[in-house]
């Protein structure tokens, strides 16, 4: 995402307490520390998510308590820049045999899972057919209360945010 113009957080895998530590001086603080595992579906779930670490004497607690949590899962771990809170959201694409290029885009977080209020299409697609696409997305839309209480003070509170954010989509779905 970031080759198309996407702001993300600094983020870097590590495995061993000695690359977090390492790691740490590149992403600062304060950050996110995730289990990365084919083996643990629901991060957050399972107690695999810490956030709010504010400096290496707690993330080195907590990276030994998830090590030891998820022990025999063939997991390591992510350790993101923790960014303001707000809604999150999911943009992506992959490449479809047959289909061409999908690309997608939804509530980020744990909403992805629990409202499972996501959007594909077929890529390339132009600004106006972006905008119908998302248009249909309940997240943007009032037929879905929760999701569009959580939109809607991000949308309209934020008009920059929201520039911001069709801007990266659209270079995402333009250049597929």
């Amino acid at each position: 995402l970031a080759a198309y113009g996407v702001p993300i957080p600094k983020v870097a895998q590590v495995e061993t307490g000695d690359a977090l530590a390492s790691a740490a001086k590149d992403v600062g603080f304060p950050c996110v520390l995730k289990v990365d595992s084919a083996d643990v579906i629901h991060k957050s779930d399972e107690g695999g998510v810490a956030l709010d670490l504010e400096n290496e004497k707690s993330l080195m607690e907590v990276f030994k308590k998830m090590k030891a949590r998820f022990e025999g899962k063939k997991a390591s771990f992510l350790l993101s820049e923790q960014k303001a809170p707000g809604t999150e959201i999911i943009i992506g694409s992959t490449a479809s045999p047959g289909l061409g290029n999908l690309v997608m885009v939804g509530l980020g977080g744990i909403f992805v899972e629990v409202m499972k209020d996501v959007i594909v299409g077929v890529a390339p697609l132009s600004r106006p057919e972006a905008r119908e696409m998302l248009k249909s997305f309940n997240g943007f839309s009032n037929r879905f209360k929760i999701s569009f209480a959580l939109c809607s003070g991000w949308m309209y509170s934020g008009f920059v945010l929201m520039c911001a954010f069709m801007e990266s989509w659209y270079l995402l779905i333009l250049k597929k």
